[in-house]
């Protein structure tokens, strides 16, 4: 018997799904999202935010515009992946929309926009050290409707409290109710763990806890610095496969911050000059024979400072292709205002040629009509006599 073999293909509608099912974030956070849709044939996807600045209410909605989307990828026959980044700044409903031809689906997921980027969270602090005054916040989202001004409790020392070291701030903003807990210049003895409660138990939350470290206070210290030389020379003529990176890591408690100086001032602006995010690398590119001097690498803490510099020397070198095109361009601009002057003379020598031309032309004009003119009764004698006083 002959084997028969049979390819069945079932279409389907598309069936979208919006990864990771984010419910908070921070306001003006930048969140990335995929669409995952499973269909056949392969649906085409598009996105769409709807921000909802009164929420709960669905009045004065609007559209948010989408500039980060349209990276799309297919995992598989039936699998496509469509990508999004989005800035959110405003609660909202943020839509996947996946077509084929049998059907359109959307999935669309609420997105709550939360200071603590949570609907209850303490904000977690970079490292603390000795003599620091610190902030700690906690939130809780208020799209909860609370009905009292007191919502959130703080397990702290009344003691703590009455002397002035400590205190509890309350604040309310668009999206959160924040409680602030301020310890002035802590110590080593408040180590500890910190709890954050919710007054009203209905609503069921478990209270956050945070658990406060404090460090010994140390002076910076550079531990790297990819510059092993005192002078770095820069050829602008050659070409370079890489910019120039300057690279400064550092260490400290609390941490400490960097600051790029040239010639011991801050960086000028300068369009060849781009920092990283943490500070901790300048790089160059674009040099010019007034941007040599000494680029300094600062750190510096409560406790002291640290630096490394290195001495910049650029030389605008130009090659021997770079010479021909100057001299060729060079030479081009002269040839091309002896030609202006040229032609400049040419004008001005056939205008008073013309001028000429004109005079003598208006002078026989002249002499022509006045001939015509005399009276044709006086003889010859008589008609050239006042010709010539007519010349005078």
């Amino acid at each position: 018997m002959s084997e028969i073999n049979l390819h069945l293909t079932i279409d389907a509608s598309p069936v979208p799904k919006i990864i990771p099912s984010l419910t908070y974030v921070a306001p003006g956070q930048s969140t990335n999202f995929l669409c995952m849709t499973v269909s056949h044939p392969l649906a085409n996807v598009t996105w769409s935010y709807m921000e909802l600045p009164n929420y709960p209410s669905l009045n004065g909605n609007r559209s948010a515009s989408l500039l980060d989307f349209g990276e799309f990828t297919n995992h598989d026959a039936v699998t496509s992946v469509s990508h999004l980044n989005i800035k959110i700044n405003d609660t909202g409903h943020l839509t996947c929309r996946s077509c084929n031809y049998i059907s359109c689906v959307e999935d669309t997921k609420l997105i709550s926009v939360s200071d603590v980027n949570a609907s209850f969270a303490i904000m977690p602090l970079e490292s603390v050290a000795e003599g620091d005054s610190i902030n700690i916040t906690c939130g809780i989202s208020s799209y909860l409707n609370f009905s009292s001004d007191e919502i959130l409790k703080w397990n702290v020392n009344r003691s703590d409290l009455e002397t002035g070291r400590m205190r509890v701030l309350k604040k309310k903003t668009k999206f959160t109710h924040l409680s602030i807990l301020q310890i002035n210049r802590v110590t080593r003895s408040d180590d500890g763990i910190y709890i954050c409660d919710v007054l009203n138990k209905s609503k069921g939350f478990k209270p956050q806890a945070y658990n406060l470290s404090v460090a010994a206070g140390r002076k910076p210290k550079i531990y790297e610095w990819n510059m092993n030389t005192s002078q770095l020379v820069i050829d602008t003529g050659k070409k370079r496969k890489d910019d120039v990176i300057l690279i400064c890591l550092a260490d400290g408690m609390p941490k400490p911050e960097i600051t790029w100086l040239k010639d011991n001032k801050s960086l000028p602006k300068h369009n060849g000059y781009k920092i990283s995010q943490d500070k901790s690398e300048l790089q160059m590119r674009y040099l010019l024979e007034q941007d040599s001097g000494r680029y300094t690498c600062r750190v510096v803490n409560r406790f002291g400072s640290d630096e490394r510099s290195v001495d910049v020397v650029v030389n605008e070198v130009f090659s021997g292709q770079s010479h021909i095109i100057h001299l060729g361009l060079i030479c081009g601009l002269v040839i091309i205002i002896v030609i202006i002057i040229a032609c400049m003379g040419l004008k001005a020598n056939r205008k008073r040629l013309w001028s000429k031309k004109l005079l003598k032309a208006g002078s026989v004009y002249f002499v022509k009509k006045t001939v015509e003119c005399r009276d044709p009764k006086l003889n010859i004698d008589d008609q050239a006599k006042l010709l010539s006083e007519d010349k005078k």
